[in-house]
């Protein structure tokens, strides 16, 4: 995960935008997390997140193995993404 923040650090924020799809709106953008597990495994603190919650929910129960499913949720402005895209359906924000 440092090397992910270090990364996106590094990158002009501006291009990741114009990489990506136009905002689904003016924000603030209601979002999902859902993630498994234990420690390091849950990885509650990524860069993905969702505007639908039934997507959040499927990450969180995707694999049999995974102990202790939860959605969590939070509140992103619009100059805090930095790459919205919803080719599969997901509505993710990054």
């Amino acid at each position: 995960m440092e090397e992910l923040r270090k990364l996106f650090a590094s990158c002009d924020a501006e291009k990741l935008r114009a990489a990506g799809q136009p905002l689904p709106g003016e924000g603030p953008f209601v979002v999902y997390r859902g993630v498994a597990g234990i420690g390091r495994r849950r990885r509650a603190k990524g860069f993905s997140w969702t505007q639908s919650l039934d997507a959040a929910c499927w990450f969180a129960v995707r694999f049999d193995d995974f102990e202790n499913p939860a959605v969590y949720t939070t509140t992103f402005n619009p100059e805090d993404v930095l790459y919205y895209v919803n080719d599969r359906d997901e509505q993710e924000l990054d």
